[in-house]
């Protein structure tokens, strides 16, 4: 009897050790394309995925220029709001602070970087352009008659229809990514993935932002072209979208190998500052980072112009 009580209790250990290490490992984070509801830990042999490994259709980056002094600008961000709504996992918004002009006075905050006139560099708008401007994934729609003045940049009224021939064309390139921040030491950390379904080309790049949103400031003609993000009571505008700093710098940074079947990762930091002002300078204050409020754009571009597709990070 007691050799069988020594087997039976042998037995009973040995299925609760396998049991306890079987149903453990795997992806835990939520926002993984492999995540397992079950695991407990991650599993080292099969790491968390976070670009789809099947082929997908791209999503839409609306870098859309923009400005404080601008009451045209207002409505350019409802329609662009509203293009993001209808599609709100494929659509990311990008808004460009740029221009002398958005100073004055009365509008006394200053929204701009250093990145901010990039955005417009190499040829790309044809020539003489007002704002708002809109590139839908930096592509060339001017056959298609959605140009503002001859270039890429188009009128606001033709940002829908651009984003829905983006929507309907095949990605060559998945990406995804996951972000936290430590709120003590305010250091980003932003793990990149890319993930290439077909081949892509010699000079594709992966570019990672940081954007801010409930940015509160004035804004001409809020009150009647985006009433929803204006506060009566405090006359204020509550900025979305709106670009902050490029950790990849303007153009991104090279992909080495974009063949078929290549995954790319990579983990980018950032110490967040306090504040951003563009010109210190002068008399316009700048606006402070609020780390409750940021959002992580990651894209996949070829060189400086066309952006193949890109995703808002998860936080963990």
């Amino acid at each position: 009897m007691k050799t069988k009580s020594i087997l039976a209790n042998g037995m009973i250990f040995l299925i609760l050790m396998t049991a306890i290490s079987c149903k453990k490992k795997g992806c835990t984070d939520p926002f993984a394309v492999n995540y397992n509801e079950k695991a407990k830990k991650e599993d080292p042999d099969e790491p968390c995925q976070y670009a789809s490994r099947e082929v997908e259709n791209k999503n839409v980056i609306l870098q859309e220029i923009t400005k404080l002094n601008c009451g045209s600008c207002t409505a350019g961000h409802r329609i662009a709001q509203e293009i993001h709504d209808a599609h709100p996992n494929d659509i990311i918004i990008m808004a460009v602070h740029y221009g002398n002009s958005t100073l004055s006075p009365t509008y006394n905050i200053d929204l701009r970087t250093d990145f901010s006139s990039g955005f417009l560099s190499g040829g790309i708008v044809g020539g003489s352009f007002g704002t708002p401007l809109g590139f839908v994934n930096r592509n060339d729609f001017v056959s298609l008659g959605y140009t503002q003045s001859g270039g890429l940049g188009m009128n606001k009224e033709d940002w829908s229809d651009a984003a829905d021939v983006i929507l309907a064309e095949s990605s060559y390139v998945n990406v995804g990514a996951s972000s936290s921040i430590d709120a003590t030491t305010r250091e980003l950390t932003v793990n990149v993935e890319a993930y290439f379904t077909g081949n892509g080309i010699s000079d594709n790049r992966i570019n990672v932002a940081i954007l801010q949103n409930n940015i509160q400031g004035p804004q001409a003609g809020a009150a009647y072209n985006n009433p929803n993000a204006w506060n009566a009571t405090t006359n204020l505008y509550s900025h979305a979208h709106v670009v902050r700093h490029m950790l990849t710098g303007q153009w991104g940074e090279a992909i080495s190998t974009t063949t078929e079947g290549t995954v790319f990762e990579k983990t980018f930091t950032y110490t967040v500052p306090a504040s951003l002002d563009y010109d210190p300078n002068d008399s316009y204050p700048g606006y402070d980072y609020d780390l409750d409020n940021l959002e992580v754009v990651v894209y996949v571009s070829e060189g400086q112009n066309e952006i193949v597709t890109g995703t808002i990070s998860s936080w963990k």
